[in-house]
């Protein structure tokens, strides 16, 4: 018996296997600085919001990087007048 994946389920998969070792990643350091008897709470709050700033910094820059290269797809589809995918319509 011949299994199948889809395009989408493996990306579906793809996409939560790194998702699952960010999550895994950023909860190791957030308990090494609540864990660590050395920082006092005040050095804790600061280190967490200081770290939380840090994420979404890196999560706008990756939504920023995406968002300008599906425009340009979009864009350099529409100039050799080929079909711009369902996928990026949103980007028109």
């Amino acid at each position: 018996m011949e299994v199948s994946v889809s395009f989408q389920e493996n990306q579906s998969h793809q996409v939560k296997f790194h998702a699952d070792r960010i999550r895994e990643v950023s909860i190791r350091v957030l308990k090494s600085i609540t864990l660590d008897p050395r920082i006092t709470p005040e050095e804790q709050l600061g280190l967490l919001t200081e770290i939380a700033g840090v994420h979404v910094e890196l999560a706008e820059m990756i939504h920023s990087a995406v968002e300008h290269g599906c425009h340009q797809a979009v864009e350099a589809l529409q100039k050799q007048g080929c079909e711009v995918p369902a996928s990026l319509e949103r980007f028109l």
